[in-house]
Formats: structure tokens, C-alpha cells, sequence
């Protein structure tokens, strides 16, 4: 457990022998009288890889959800509004330079109506 200020935590992490295992959770910063603080990121760690992610706006509405359970180049991605409705989705790929970049078919998302905004394909040469 890391805190902020005791007993303010601030991110709990599991480890199995000495490797991320496991869930974690950052917390947003919070008032003092504050009983139960805001999540902020869960990640979900498994033999030291991320398999999960997930990002919270501060209301705890879901910011955005990113997977790769098997732990290859390629993660899945959907941001969202803080409405709660979906922004985007797509793919994000590892570069061999060790660069995240957008990758396959993305669609971008009305905030008002979720009517599609937006399609691409990046394929960043690859």
C-alpha cells in the first residue's frame, strides 16, 4: 500500500514473487474526512503483464476500458464520455521502437446521440 499522507492511500499493488501479479488501484487524491476514496485506475496484472485497464473520471463514471489478455502488441480500447456514452474504440499496437500507436479500424462516437462521428484505418506502415 502507497499513500499519500497516512492513512490516505493513494495505490494498493499485489506482487507474487516480486513480479506484478494480480489486481491494483490508484486512488484520486481526497478530502481528509473522505471514508471511501474515488478509484481512479484499476489494473489487472497477470506473471507481470497488464492484461487490463480501467480509467475513471472522478464521478467513477468509466473513462476508459483497454484489454489484452493475451498479453501480445495489441491492446483493445474503448474511451467514453463522462455521460457515459461511448467516445471511441479501437487498437492500439506495441511498435517495435516500444511506441503505442493507433492501429486497425477506429470509429469515433457522437457524444449526443452515439451516432457514428468518425471511421479510420491506421496501419502506421506496418
Amino acid at each position: 500500500i502507497i499513500y499519500f499522507n497516512k492513512p490516505q492511500i493513494k495505490e494498493v499493488r499485489e506482487y507474487s514473487e516480486g513480479i506484478e501479479h494480480g489486481d491494483w488501484k490508484i486512488y484520486y487524491p481526497s478530502n481528509s474526512d473522505s471514508l471511501k476514496p474515488k478509484i481512479k485506475v484499476e489494473l489487472k496484472y497477470v506473471n507481470g503483464g497488464l492484461v487490463q485497464k480501467i480509467e475513471y473520471y472522478i464521478s467513477g463514471q468509466v473513462k476508459q476500458l483497454s484489454w489484452n489478455p493475451d498479453l501480445d502488441s495489441i491492446t483493445d480500447i474503448i474511451n467514453y464520455y463522462p455521460n457515459g456514452e461511448k467516445q471511441s474504440e479501437g487498437q492500439m499496437i506495441m511498435t517495435k521502437t516500444g511506441k503505442n500507436v493507433w492501429y486497425g479500424g477506429w470509429i469515433w462516437y457522437n457524444e449526443e446521440d452515439g451516432s457514428v462521428k468518425e471511421e479510420r484505418i491506421f496501419d502506421q506502415g506496418l
